[in-house]
C-alpha cells in the first residue's frame, strides 16, 4: 500500500519540514517524529519506517494523526498535551506566589486552588506536571512542632555565646527510636512488573543514644533504658571517650562499671561504713533543690548503716546518689575540673532536668545547653538520624543484633560529616 494516501500533500511540504529539521537539531523527540514524517512522504512502506526508527506501529500512525490532525505544533506538543497551556505565563506566576504564602503541600489543594483563582480544572496528573514545571520537588516534609518558640534560634544564640571550638569540646546528644519495618518510602520499579518489596514478619527495635561532635569524639550507644541512672552513667561515658588523662579515664571507668552499684546491691553498698560518708554529703548536696533526696537523708540519717527499705523507686533514688557519691571525692573533681569543657546540647527530656543528672554534669564539667522548647530543628545530629534510617529502611533486617550492626556501621560512616553541622557552627558559635 502506498504511504500517499497517509498524509495529504501540498505544494513545498517537504522543504517545510526539512527546514524545520534543521532548526530542532538538539529536539530529539521532535526530529524522530519528522523523520517518520518525511520517509512516510518519500513512500517508503511502513514497516520498513517502523524498523528504521525502532518504534511500534501505533506509535508511527499516532505521529502521522498527530501530523494530520495539526501539523508541525501537534507534532511538537507532550504526549497527552491537548494544546496550549489553560494558565498564562503571568498566572503561573502568580500561582507560584499563592502556592508559597499558603505553604500548600498536595496536589489536591493546588488543584482546589486553581478552580478558584482562575476558574480552571486540571486533573491531578496536570497538576503534578505543573509542580514540576514551578520548581517543586516531591518529597517527605521536615516537620516543625508548632508550639516551637518564633524566637528559638534566638534563644539559643543567647545560650550558646559563650562557647568557642578552642577552649570547649562541643556536643550533640540524642536518642532515636529505630526498627526494622519501616513506613514504605516510594522506590523506583521498572514499568510492566510489581512493584514489591520483601518485608520482615518480625518487628525489631533498638534505642541509639548518640553523641555527635565537632571537636571531639563521636559514638553511639544502645541502651536497655534512658532513665536518669543510665543516662548518668552514659554521661560518664562522653567524658571518658573526649580526654586524654589515662589515669582519670582508669578511675571513670571502674566507677561506671562498679557492681555495687547494681540494684540489688545497692542496699549492700548504702550500709557499708566506707561508702555511708560519702554518701550523705552526695545527698546533702542533692537536698538542696530536691525534696525527695531530702526525705531519703533523713531516713538514712536515723538509720545508720541499717537502711532497709522494698520500694523500687527508693532503692532507685539510693543507686543514683550512690553513683554521685563516687564524685564527693576532692581530687578526682580537681581533675575533671583541668580537663577541657564539654558544650552539651541537648533535648528537655525530663532526664535531662533531674538534680542528680545535673549535679554530676557539673562536677563532670559540663556546661549542658538545653534546646528551646519543641525545637529538634537545632539539633545537627537529628539530620544523622534521618540519613541512617533511610539507609536501614532499603534493607531486610532478621535479628536484633543485625539491626544494632547496620545502625553502628551506618553512624561510623556518615558521622564524620562536617555538612551536618556546618550551618549550626556557622550560626551559632
Amino acid at each position: 500500500m502506498s504511504n500517499q494516501t497517509l498524509i495529504e500533500e501540498y505544494p513545498g511540504i517537504i522543504s517545510e519540514i526539512q527546514t524545520e529539521i534543521k532548526k530542532l537539531e538538539n529536539d530529539t523527540r521532535v526530529l524522530n517524529k519528522l523523520y517518520v514524517i518525511l520517509d512516510v512522504l518519500h513512500d517508503e512502506p511502513i514497516n520498513d519506517i517502523i524498523n528504521k526508527h525502532g518504534i511500534s506501529q501505533g506509535t508511527a500512525y499516532n505521529w502521522i494523526k498527530q501530523w494530520n490532525d495539526g501539523g508541525m505544533e501537534a507534532l511538537k506538543r507532550k504526549q497527552g498535551s491537548k494544546g496550549q497551556s489553560k494558565l498564562t505565563g503571568e498566572q503561573f506566576l502568580i500561582l507560584d506566589k499563592v502556592i508559597q504564602d499558603n505553604n500548600l503541600k498536595t496536589a489536591k489543594e493546588v488543584k482546589h486552588l486553581i478552580k478558584t483563582l482562575f476558574g480552571v480544572e486540571y486533573s491531578l496528573r496536570s497538576i503534578e506536571r505543573i509542580m514540576k514545571k514551578l520548581d517543586y520537588t516531591y518529597t517527605k516534609p521536615y516537620k516543625i512542632y508548632a508550639k516551637m518558640p518564633k524566637d528559638a534560634e534566638e534563644q539559643l544564640k543567647k545560650n550558646t555565646r559563650h562557647l568557642d571550638l578552642e577552649n570547649f569540646t562541643v556536643v550533640f546528644l540524642d536518642q532515636t527510636y529505630c526498627q526494622n519495618q519501616d513506613n514504605s518510602q516510594r522506590c523506583y520499579n521498572k514499568k510492566g512488573t510489581k512493584n514489591i518489596k520483601i518485608q520482615p514478619t518480625t518487628r525489631l527495635s533498638l534505642n541509639a543514644l548518640g553523641v555527635q561532635t565537632i571537636n571531639g569524639k563521636s559514638f553511639v550507644s544502645f541502651l536497655d533504658n534512658t532513665k536518669t541512672f543510665e543516662m548518668m552513667k552514659f554521661m560518664i561515658t562522653i567524658t571518658i571517650q573526649n580526654i586524654e588523662n589515662k589515669e582519670l579515664t582508669s578511675k571513670l571507668e571502674k566507677i561506671i562499671n562498679n557492681e555495687d552499684l547494681e540494684l540489688e546491691n545497692i542496699l549492700t553498698t548504702v550500709n557499708n561504713e566506707k561508702n555511708y560518708k560519702k554518701l550523705l554529703l552526695a545527698l546533702e548536696l542533692l537536698s538542696k533543690k530536691s525534696n525527695t533526696f531530702k526525705k531519703l537523708l533523713e531516713r538514712l540519717v536515723k538509720n545508720p548503716l541499717n537502711f532497709k527499705t522494698k520500694s523500687n523507686q527508693v532503692l532507685e533514688n539510693l543507686q543514683k546518689a550512690t553513683l554521685l557519691s563516687y564524685f564527693m571525692d576532692k581530687n578526682l573533681q580537681h581533675q575533671l575540673i583541668m580537663e577541657k569543657p564539654i558544650a552539651v546540647i541537648l533535648d528537655n527530656y525530663s532526664v535531662h532536668h533531674a538534680t542528680v543528672f545535673t549535679e554530676l554534669c557539673n562536677i563532670l564539667n559540663m556546661d549542658l545547653i538545653h534546646l528551646p522548647p519543641y525545637s529538634p530543628k537545632y539539633n545537627p545530629i537529628e539530620q544523622v538520624w534521618r540519613t541512617i534510617k533511610a539507609k536501614i529502611s532499603r534493607k531486610f533486617i532478621t535479628s536484633i543484633e543485625q539491626l544494632k550492626f547496620i545502625f553502628e556501621n551506618e553512624f561510623k560512616q556518615v558521622i564524620g560529616n562536617e555538612s551536618y553541622w556546618e550551618n549550626w557552627l556557622w550560626k551559632f558559635l
